[in-house]
């Protein structure tokens, strides 16, 4: 919105109108171009005027004596200056006035009395300078007198506390012509601006126990000023090797932001970041020790069945191994346990080598017998038990009198290979029965004849 008045004390300001632009903007300026009607008379009115005429209605005014100063200025941020060139007449208002000339008294004023009108430009003896850093967004206007050389000099980088420092790029004449220098000599012939250009740029430190990649480049400790809004990226190797079976694995990258200040943990080793205050960046890495554990048998580590494991494990970090006392395989085969200790707390501070070996593979034997006999020095009808691979079986030669006669088994000496299930066979064997029975038939005998012979001598 644009207003508009005049100061008749130089004091105080009558405003009479305002204007606004009805159109989404971020930014509006009225630009007045006076026309040249000495060049060209068909030229379209466009000029901001301050006249002495008048009154209405198209009426002309004879000046008989006059004597007036006039000045035209407009606002500039929280300035008023004055316009950078002017002319002697009006052309936009109908009423015109005779016997009136005016002359230049001053920048944007000027003074009407009497005489000849003679249409001449007559401001251009000063020129309206605006210089604008852009470092902290201070716009300084003043009017100088066209010749009038001008030197500005800004230091070429001014460092703040806080990791943050500006780099001095240049200036900028008029919107157009670019000068990249620490300093700047002009001479001002006209209305002149000046915008000294600078680049922001945040301290970005990186740290990493390990080289890594810092926008290509190979370090484990990168330190450097990145302009402002540019993009860092880092890439830090997944995993970093060690002798003796050791090795470094990444974590995350430990981050802080100063401005606002935050912290935070960026668990991908690949990173591009958007600089927009000073920042650092720690690569953390924890080392690891490779585990081998072996077992003929399933054992439980951290939960989960292994007879082979092979895995990185954290410094410090502990695996808990859970062992079963027995390990059932199918055909009647088992394994058996015979260490001590069926549980194992491993804190892992180096490279582990690690075999359960005191393991026994077992057998089921099953010996039956129709009738009693000695096994291993057990006397049963009915033997079952688990065996180690190797154990030697003795079932001792046995013999039993049954339904009158005499049965024999020959006995048995085995090893243990495999499941045994055996079944003892008896059989008769004639020649004791045989033998058995002539002693009892000689016993049967003899008897008769002792009998006989007693009563032969008997009185």
């Amino acid at each position: 919105m644009g207003s508009f008045g005049y100061s008749i004390n130089g004091q105080t300001t009558t405003w009479y109108d305002n204007v606004t632009i009805m159109i989404p903007s971020n930014y509006a300026s009225i630009t007045v171009s006076p026309p040249n009607p000495l060049l060209n008379r068909y030229v379209l009115f466009n000029d901001a005027e301050l006249v002495v005429a008048g009154p209405w209605s198209s009426e002309c005014t004879i000046a008989n004596t006059l004597g007036v100063e006039l000045g035209l200025y407009f606002k500039y941020g929280d300035y008023l200056v004055p316009i950078p060139y002017m002319w002697n007449f009006g052309m936009h208002t109908a009423e015109s006035i005779l016997n009136a000339s005016s002359i230049s008294i001053g920048p944007g004023m000027a003074f009407v009395k009497n005489g000849n009108e003679e249409p001449t430009y007559i401001m251009g003896y000063f020129a309206l300078l605006t210089i604008y850093n852009s470092i902290n967004g201070v716009t300084n206007t003043s009017i100088v007198t066209p010749g009038t050389p001008v030197k500005i000099g800004e230091p070429e980088i001014i460092v703040f506390n806080n990791g943050t420092r500006y780099v001095l790029q240049g200036y900028v004449i008029n919107g157009s012509e670019y000068l990249s220098a620490a300093s700047l000599s002009i001479v001002i012939n006209g209305s002149t601006s000046i915008d000294i250009e600078w680049v922001r740029q945040y301290m970005v430190n990186v740290t990493s126990p390990i080289p890594i990649l810092v926008n290509g480049n190979a370090t484990s400790n990168y330190s450097g000023w990145v302009n402002a809004g540019s993009t860092i990226t880092i890439n830090a190797p997944k995993y970093y090797a060690l002798n003796n079976k050791t090795r470094l694995a990444f974590q995350y990258f430990y981050v802080i932001n100063y401005e606002p200040y935050y912290t935070i943990n960026y668990p991908p080793y690949n990173l591009s970041f958007t600089i927009d205050s000073p920042m650092a960046f720690t690569a953390t890495y924890t080392r690891q020790y490779l585990v081998n554990i072996v077992s003929a048998a399933p054992i439980y580590i951290n939960g989960s069945a292994y007879t082979n494991y092979t895995g990185w494990v954290n410094e410090g970090s502990s695996l808990v191994l859970t062992i079963p006392r027995y390990y059932q395989l199918s055909n009647a085969t088992r394994y058996v346990f015979n260490g001590n200790n069926t549980a194992i707390t491993l804190t892992v501070d180096e490279p582990e080598e690690l075999s359960i070996n005191q393991w026994t593979r077992q057998y089921l034997i099953n010996i039956s017998s129709q009738y009693p006999v000695n096994i291993n020095g057990t006397t049963t009808t009915q033997y079952t038990n688990w065996l180690d691979a190797g154990s030697i079986i003795v079932v001792r030669p046995s013999t039993v009198f049954t339904d009158g006669l005499l049965l024999q088994e020959p006995g048995l000496t085995l090893v243990v290979n495999g499941p045994m299930t055996i079944n003892i066979k008896w059989t008769i064997n004639w020649v004791l029965t045989a033998a058995l029975y002539a002693v009892v038939v000689i016993i049967i005998v003899s008897i008769i004849l002792l009998i006989r012979r007693s009563r032969r001598t008997m009185p």
